[in-house]
């Protein structure tokens, strides 16, 4: 997987969230879409602290949670090319 397909495939998973009635999800939504759109190999260890902070510390729902762990799986499987 390249980086720009993982970049368009979480920013549209994304998406629902923004729309969450979970405030604090719509807010983790907006940052994470943030981060994701500046997001470049060099900074995707930063990118995958945060969401483990999302994982293990926030009030979210189990959906979401997963989400961000399919994203620490998909980063394992980026190309440098």
């Amino acid at each position: 997987m390249k980086l720009y397909e993982y970049k368009t495939k979480y920013i549209a998973e994304l998406m629902p969230y923004v729309e969450s009635n979970n405030q604090r999800e719509r807010e983790l939504a907006r940052l994470l879409i943030a981060k994701i759109h500046a997001l470049r190999m060099m900074t995707m260890p930063d990118f995958l602290f945060a969401i483990t902070k999302i994982i293990s510390g926030e009030n979210v729902s189990d959906k979401f949670k997963a989400l961000c762990k399919a994203m620490i799986n998909d980063s394992k499987q980026l190309s440098n090319e």
